[in-house]
């Protein structure tokens, strides 16, 4: 997958929520909307999407997970969020003197 497609995958508030609402159990297609407060058709058209994107699966005890992919992904957005969120200060402040594995620990 190329990183711009992951990025539109991960552009939907609503396919973010799924994979966040994941990442704490496994639910069934009920559940998941009623968590994500999502209508049907709409669960059904991001669920494709993650689906296709092999971000999220739908096994045998009925219930979706995230895939080790997917997994990866959302415990990685955590670091984008935290950019996203200082982004007003990152503008103002270089990290260039931080080393690479202190910078990875800044949100931690």
């Amino acid at each position: 997958m190329k990183i711009s497609e992951l990025f539109a995958e991960l552009s939907s508030e609503n396919r973010l929520a799924i994979l966040r609402t994941l990442d704490e159990e496994p639910m069934t297609f009920t559940s998941l909307i009623k968590k994500v407060d999502m209508n049907s058709t709409e669960a059904t058209r991001q669920l494709s999407r993650l689906a296709e994107a092999r971000l999220i699966e739908k096994k045998g005890d009925g219930n979706y997970y995230n895939t080790l992919l997917g997994k990866l992904v959302i415990s990685s957005i955590s670091d984008l969020a935290f950019i996203s969120e200082k982004s007003v200060y990152f503008l103002e402040h270089s990290t260039s003197d931080i080393p690479l594995h202190l910078l990875r620990q800044i949100d931690s």
